[in-house]
């Protein structure tokens, strides 16, 4: 508790720190807030290479009840640090919001080379998790998302919203990557109350791949965004990939599953309006939608790669 930050690392040189297994911006029960008065845990200033939580139940923090964000990496040379295994947005019980007043998670101001991994991100009141541009003319580039319920609960089958978007890549935001192609870099990211990923204008060469937008952990039923699963702009932004399992499912969500524009847009090998296995139908209200720009790439380079008019071919 406090009047700034819960816990502030900062400064180059501030390095290996590692922060596991505590309450920020909760009483010692966990289930309410006391707020800190700015983000839960801030790293910036060029801090490296510090540990937000663990891989391991204990080293858990739960980061919740804060008036700005959760957990931030922000400015130029913030850059190796990870926020793993943590509950952002939620009480300790993983039963209800307990939300961050901005993002759960932030990347900002050219922070660059950051992850978040395995971490329950959801009941903020503004993005899950925003790659953004704040006091600064850049956005934040090459971090990683992998793993990650960005909008349920701890199982991932039931919906805590974040009230915004899921993820939003911001604007100037580049080489970011949301997803892999194995389960264990999965995020699900789902039940949110705007649209699950939004990639801004002026962003470039960011991936997104195998992960399940608008649908349960299991890929089974809709647990939807509330706006399209996908919305995305920029320039040279990849939706899927041919490569075997960077396909996502992008199905349950109230409006479209991807609205698409920009320039060079690739959407390739996903899974769109059908369940995990593209056996049974989990419809979004409209596959794909298109809303101007030049040199997409729908689909793969045979027939059996990818999505076309939202109709996806198993493979």
């Amino acid at each position: 508790v406090g009047s700034g930050r819960g816990v502030l690392i900062s400064g180059v040189g501030t390095s290996l720190n590692v922060v596991k297994g505590n309450y920020i911006g909760l009483d010692a029960t966990g289930m309410t807030a006391v707020a800190n008065a700015n983000s839960g845990v801030l790293i910036a200033s060029g801090a490296s290479n510090n540990t937000i939580g663990g891989p391991n139940p204990a080293d858990r923090n739960v980061i919740s009840g804060n008036v700005l964000a959760g957990i931030a990496f922000q400015s130029t040379g913030t850059s190796g640090n990870t926020a793993q295994g943590n509950w952002v947005g939620l009480n300790a019980a993983g039963t209800a919001a307990v939300a961050n007043q901005a993002a759960g998670l932030a990347f900002i101001d050219n922070s660059t080379a950051n992850s978040s991994i395995a971490n329950v991100i959801s009941g903020n009141l503004v993005y899950g998790i925003g790659i953004l541009k704040y006091n600064t003319a850049f956005g934040s580039h090459n971090n990683t998302i992998l793993g990650n319920l960005i909008g349920t609960d701890p199982t991932g089958m039931n919906a805590i919203p974040n009230v915004g978007i899921g993820i939003s890549i911001g604007d100037g935001s580049s080489g970011n990557i949301v997803g892999g192609t194995t389960p264990e870099h999965r995020n699900v990211i789902s039940g949110n109350s705007g649209s699950g990923v939004v990639v801004n204008n002026s962003t470039t060469g960011n991936v997104l791949s195998g992960n399940f937008i608008g649908v349960n952990a299991a890929g089974t039923a809709a647990l939807g965004n509330s706006l399209n699963g996908v919305t995305v702009h920029g320039t040279n932004n990849t939706i899927g990939g041919v490569v075997s399992g960077a396909g996502n499912v992008i199905s349950g969500n109230q409006q479209n599953g991807i609205l698409f524009g920009g320039t060079g847009t690739r959407i390739q090998g996903n899974f769109i309006g059908t369940n995990a296995s593209g056996t049974t139908a989990i419809p979004n209200q409209g596959g794909l939608l298109s809303y101007g720009g030049s040199g997409w790439k729908i689909g793969g380079d045979d027939d059996d790669d990818g999505s076309v008019d939202g109709v996806v071919k198993a493979r």
